[in-house]
């Protein structure tokens, strides 16, 4: 009996180490799962939170879009209402042609160059803004680079003038790109005339045209005025900033327009200086036929 007493008092000290580890262990469980569902709620809240700003985003993203859209068609509604009022200044000529009056015919220069500009406005803004809403177009054309430029500046009345030294940098082979002929011609177009525009007294401007893998590049070099290197993108957009400060004359759309007519064929554009008055570099990327590209 006594030996059995012992073994079981053994028995019993031996077992109350493992019940005070398995209360400990069990407490530490209980904690454990406090934590887990404090923080699962709280990563819940979290979840939901994140889910609400994201709703909230998209909304305001929607009425961005919306509000957008709406800029677009009212500028695009207010340049096709204003061609109306328009014709009727064309009448100006017919006065213009009976003025007899030195102080009556400078008048009327002022008032015909005003409509001029206005009208060129209007015309670039009506096209810049059908350029904004079309679909992707599919690079199908087949439109040498080297030729347009050639085009190009031999109509550009700008150009024939002997203050002006164009220079042609391309390959002796044809660099040809997807988009169409008159397309890429306007483009080129108006890339020429900022150069020329916006150049010295003695004019230097260069055309650079390099094929690079699926896609060929122009680039319009000049040494004219240039513009502080932050506003590049700027440039490209319509009544910004920048935009008023590198259109001094003219519509203030065509570099505008030339972006909107590049992107379309999935292009890119884009401009360089290293300051004001140091000139600058208008780039223009365009896919290679489709055809090609696929070969």
């Amino acid at each position: 009996m006594g030996a059995q007493g012992i073994s079981s008092e053994t028995i019993c000290a031996e077992k109350a180490p493992l019940a005070q580890s398995s209360l400990d262990v069990q407490r530490r469980l209980d904690n454990a799962t406090t934590q887990l569902a404090h923080h699962t709620q709280e990563l819940r809240r979290a979840v939901e939170a994140a889910r609400r700003r994201a709703r909230e985003l998209a909304d305001a993203n929607a009425r961005l879009r919306i509000l957008d859209r709406l800029k677009t068609d009212f500028l695009a509604f207010i340049c096709h209402e204003l061609r109306t009022p328009l014709t009727h200044l064309s009448a100006i000529d017919l006065i213009d042609a009976a003025a007899d009056d030195p102080g009556q015919v400078k008048l009327l220069q002022v008032v015909r160059s005003g409509y001029e500009r206005f009208e060129n406005f209007i015309h670039h803004g009506l096209e810049y803004f059908r350029w904004l809403s079309a679909e992707r177009l599919e690079p199908n054309g087949h439109t040498d680079l080297v030729e347009v430029v050639r085009r190009v500046s031999a109509d550009m009345p700008a150009l024939a003038s002997a203050a002006v030294q164009l220079r042609i940098i391309a390959p002796a082979d044809p660099v040809v790109v997807g988009a169409e002929q008159g397309h890429v011609a306007h483009c080129v177009s108006i890339l020429l005339d900022n150069a020329v525009k916006f150049s010295a007294e003695e004019k230097s401007v260069r055309v650079i045209i390099r094929p690079a893998r699926e896609r060929a590049l122009l680039s319009v070099v000049d040494r004219g005025k240039g513009f502080p290197p932050e506003l590049a993108q700027e440039l490209f957009r319509p009544f910004t900033i920048a935009d008023t400060m590198h259109h001094s004359a003219g519509s203030g759309l065509s570099l505008a327009l030339a972006s909107a007519i590049v992107q379309a064929y999935g292009g890119k554009i884009w401009a360089e200086s290293p300051g004001p008055g140091q000139g600058a570099i208008f780039t223009m990327q365009l896919p290679v036929p489709a055809i090609a590209a696929a070969q």
